[in-house]
C-alpha cells in the first residue's frame, strides 16, 4: 500500500502540490474571515469601535495560553482558534499596550504614577481628544 501511495504521489506530484496550495489558500481565507468577525466588537476597556487591524486579542490568563491567535490561524483548525479566542479579551491597540505595561512592566508603570503624584505632567495627557 505504501509503495502504491508513493508512486501515485510521484506520478501526480505537480497536481498534488497545486491542490495543497488551493486548500491552504482556502483555509487561510476562512480563518481570516473568522478573525475579522471576532474583531467586529468594541474594545472592552475604552468602548471604542475600530477596524479589525487595530484590534488585539489579549489573553486573560497567560498560563492557559496555547499560542497567539494571529499565528494559530496559519497552522491550526478553526475549533482551536475559536477556543483560543474565548480565552482572550478584545482590546484596541492602545488599550492593549497600556494593559501590557501595567501587567508586565509594573515598576515602570509605578514610576510613572509616582511622577504624576509629584506633579509631573506627561505630554500625552495634555492632548485634546
Amino acid at each position: 500500500m505504501k509503495l502504491r501511495g508513493r508512486s501515485y504521489y510521484h506520478l501526480n506530484h505537480e497536481r498534488q502540490l497545486e491542490l495543497a496550495k488551493k486548500r491552504n489558500q482556502r483555509n487561510l481565507k476562512k480563518s481570516l474571515r473568522l478573525l475579522i468577525k471576532a474583531k467586529n466588537k468594541p474594545c472592552i476597556d475604552c468602548g471604542g469601535h475600530f477596524p479589525p487591524w487595530v484590534m488585539d486579542f489579549d489573553h486573560k490568563d497567560n498560563a492557559s495560553k496555547s499560542g497567539n491567535v494571529s499565528q494559530l490561524r496559519r497552522s491550526h483548525n478553526f475549533r482551536r482558534i475559536e477556543t483560543e479566542i474565548q480565552k482572550c479579551d478584545l482590546l484596541c491597540a492602545n488599550c492593549h499596550r497600556s494593559r501590557t505595561v501595567r501587567r508586565f512592566w509594573g515598576k515602570y508603570y509605578a514610576i510613572i504614577e509616582e511622577l504624576k503624584t509629584e506633579g509631573y505632567r506627561f505630554f500625552w495627557e495634555n492632548q485634546p481628544r
